[in-house]
């Protein structure tokens, strides 16, 4: 019994990894390989471009504590199940936009809202699996390595896609990414 309860914490931090790569990775790592296509694309000023991913970061901010917060009432699955949902149908909707305030709605709001459930309540279940054993600093230093290695990776993939596509597909990509973790 004992080895089974510390063998599913690392899955957890595992889970976490995984989860962590695709969502931060996503929005945040990727952001700034868009700003020039979209502005091209759209029409829109790198100011009014950039807005999108500050409204994504300050609605995951104002998000987090309330993720956390349903995340000690409700379950974790069902937590992590809606913030993905979230965060990878505002990505793949964000990809439809043809105005700007369409683009703030989905990529700004829907996808920061979903990115604001993703660190705060893994860390939470990492501490609840790892309480009075050793290994709950490396599996949380384990985990949010996953965002660091979304921030490296997932730029790359979506330069890519948007050289030999374009933006929107890199978008919907990004959206399977997000749905599959």
């Amino acid at each position: 019994m004992r080895l089974n309860r510390i063998f599913y914490g690392w899955v957890i931090a595992a889970v976490f990894f995984i989860t962590a790569f695709a969502g931060w990775g996503t929005t945040q790592g990727t952001f700034g390989v868009f700003v020039n296509p979209l502005g091209e694309h759209m029409g829109w000023s790198r100011t009014a471009v950039s807005a999108a991913f500050s409204i994504n970061i300050a609605v995951g901010f104002l998000f987090g504590a309330f993720w956390g917060w349903l995340a000690d009432r409700w379950t974790m699955h069902g937590v992590l199940a809606v913030t993905g949902a979230l965060l990878g149908t505002g990505v793949f909707l964000g990809s439809f936009a043809n105005d700007l305030w369409y683009f703030y709605l989905f990529y700004g709001f829907v996808a920061g809202t979903g990115l604001g459930g993703i660190a705060g309540p893994l860390s939470a279940l990492i501490g609840r699996w790892f309480q009075n054993r050793p290994g709950m600093g490396l599996a949380l230093g384990l985990g949010t390595a996953g965002i660091h290695a979304g921030v490296a990776v997932l730029p790359i993939l979506s330069e890519y896609v948007t050289s030999q596509q374009d933006w929107r597909s890199a978008f919907r990509i990004l959206s399977f990414i997000i749905w599959g973790a």
